[in-house]
């Protein structure tokens, strides 16, 4: 994945930060490619046969030209990802509730080292849409009924995810079109996700904050 050094300079996966009591406190959220991976650990673990790849892999695609290559594959897509609502439950309408639409100040953070961080958060609901493709009917049946009744009922809250529920199964037409000599199942899955930044604080922008709340403070009504 080489490719990731051109997207960002810093590591998309966590963000460790040492505490003055000297214990590392990790601050993350669970991100869509992070909560994937453990996904994908989990299916190596348990289903080694399966591949589990984005939407959608050349041996879908063009199952003809790399059928000594195929195994039965899941496929996952985002279905839909939106701002979630603010103490609210998870609505799909995108313009209904109050939306958390860009990401919030959570906490200052102080290093060991006296190094002020600021963690900012955005809350998403992300509908995630997994495709089981296998050259039977009874074999896509079965991976199906194993991914939503057993890797997803058991194993879910290890992702990361404060929320995982399925959401609805359906036999998607599209995809069959893709190519009609492979069986396809639908599974869609909400997934509330947390993007989670920290960022370094410049001595400027500490004073100015200090500044900031002891104003503030000093207000009487």
């Amino acid at each position: 994945m080489e490719f990731l050094q051109y997207i960002t300079p810093t590591d998309y996966k966590r963000h460790v930060v040492e505490m003055e009591a000297g214990e590392p406190g990790e601050y993350r959220g669970i991100g869509l490619l992070e909560f994937i991976e453990r996904m994908n650990h989990a299916i190596e673990t348990l289903a080694p046969g399966l591949d589990f790849e984005p939407a959608y892999p050349e041996t879908v695609r063009h199952y003809e030209d790399h059928a000594d290559k195929f195994r039965t594959t899941i496929t996952w897509d985002v279905y839909h990802m939106s701002p979630h609502v603010l103490g609210g439950k998870a609505l799909p309408n995108p313009s209904s509730g109050t939306r958390e639409t860009k990401p919030r100040l959570r906490k200052e953070i102080v290093s060991r080292n006296g190094q002020h961080f600021m963690l900012s958060g955005q809350m998403l609901q992300t509908f995630l849409k997994f495709d089981i493709w296998a050259l039977t009917g009874k074999e896509a049946e079965v991976t199906a009924n194993w991914f939503q009744h057993n890797l997803m009922a058991h194993y879910s809250h290890q992702f990361g995810s404060p929320h995982c529920a399925f959401y609805e199964r359906s036999r998607d037409q599209e995809l069959r079109r893709i190519n009609n000599q492979l069986q396809t199942r639908s599974l869609l899955f909400y997934v509330q996700l947390e993007e989670n930044t920290v960022e370094p604080v410049s001595i400027i922008e500490q004073v100015t904050t200090r500044i900031h709340k002891e104003s503030i403070s000093s207000v009487t009504i």
